[in-house]
């Protein structure tokens, strides 16, 4: 199941509600300081956010230092993504570049 990683309260739920039954994993936008979770989960310690800019803005808040824990223990994986990428395949060039030059 993969789970977006906003404030991480959804996350955390839906690893500890399916812990037994099935693999999570965190998707985040790339870059730009809105990978915290990720950044954290491959580095082993706890990285905050500050001042992240993405498109994806409901994943902006950062990942909490007291639910760091059991992300690491109950989340398979992390993984980011563009989210321009995702919004640019039905898009013209020029619109793609519009949003490029505004994330």
């Amino acid at each position: 199941m993969v789970a977006p990683v906003g404030g991480d309260d959804a996350l955390s739920g839906i690893a500890l509600a399916t812990m037994a039954s099935r693999s999570v994993v965190g998707a985040e936008p790339t870059g730009a300081g809105a990978d915290d979770a990720f950044r954290s989960s491959t580095r082993g310690t706890f990285h905050p956010s500050v001042n992240p800019k993405t498109l994806a803005d409901g994943l902006l808040t950062s990942t909490r230092e007291i639910m760091f824990p059991l992300i690491m223990e109950h989340v398979d994986a992390s993984y980011t993504q563009s989210p321009v990428n995702k919004l640019c395949k039905p898009l013209t060039k020029a619109e793609c570049h519009s949003l490029r030059m505004r994330q």
